[in-house]
């Protein structure tokens, strides 16, 4: 774990979902996995073996978090679940042994990237030996905000995917095949605009007879019910079929 340096904390943060639909306690933890998470490539030691830590990860403890995050209220049961759901939420991933675990911050570089905290670009060459450092600072600069700008056209969608699944996840009344769900969700590349449209067909199924029987036993996987665009179906009412399928077939 690097303890010098900074980080990047974007002020969008708090108008995302993870942030608003945290506890004060899973906030501090966010912040305090990021400032734990390493700024570049380390060599450390993971199951018994040599390991190269790269940026955005960190070899670390439960007990460990909970001494960082320095707050009397925050356990080590807290902070498995804050890991937990920070996990289900794409952004970042867990594994852990009977001593420790290694975390691994998702798309670091993207939020992070590389600078170190002289200002000079890790891993790229100066231009020529003989320019001046100011001239290739510059030009360095330049080419870390276009790159920048393309990631954060290749991820916006990602992000917001992750965080969209999250609560389709959470409003489905069967929870079955997260997994499968997942990859189907992935698939679609729902904008908000179908999102809703999705979220306000899935409480309609939810009151309908369909789905209310025999303690929802037709009610369908969330695999099933995304694979088949099952919110473009009508609902059955009391008088009948309204001339599409219900939606409720396994």
């Amino acid at each position: 774990m690097n303890d010098n340096g900074w980080i990047k904390l974007y002020r969008e943060l708090i108008d995302k979902p993870i942030w608003i639909n945290s506890t004060p306690e899973q906030n501090r933890i966010l912040i305090t996995l990021l400032c734990m998470a390493n700024h570049k490539t380390k060599k450390w030691e993971w199951q018994g073996k040599p390991y190269e830590v790269k940026a955005g990860q960190f070899i670390t403890s439960l007990a460990s978090i909970v001494e960082r995050c320095r707050c009397k209220s925050i356990t080590v049961k807290k902070v498995r679940t804050a890991l937990e759901r920070f996990e289900n939420l794409g952004f970042l991933t867990s594994e852990a042994t009977n001593k420790n675990r290694l975390i691994t911050i998702v798309n670091w570089c993207n939020y992070q990237d590389y600078d170190s905290q002289e200002g000079k670009p890790e891993g790229k060459q100066r231009a020529s030996e003989g320019q001046a450092e100011g001239k290739q600072r510059a030009t360095n600069k330049n080419v870390k905000n276009n790159k920048n700008v393309e990631n954060d056209k290749n991820n916006i969608y990602a992000q917001n995917s992750d965080e969209l699944f999250s609560q389709f996840w959470e409003a489905y009344p069967k929870k079955r095949g997260k997994s499968n769900a997942y990859r189907s969700w992935g698939k679609l590349k729902i904008s908000n605009e179908l999102f809703n449209l999705i979220m306000q067909k899935l409480e309609l199924f939810k009151k309908s007879d369909d789905w209310l029987k025999e303690k929802g036993k037709y009610i369908p996987y969330p695999a099933t019910f995304l694979n088949g665009r099952r919110w473009e179906d009508e609902i059955e009412t009391d008088c009948g079929n309204t001339g599409k399928d219900s939606g409720v077939v396994l």
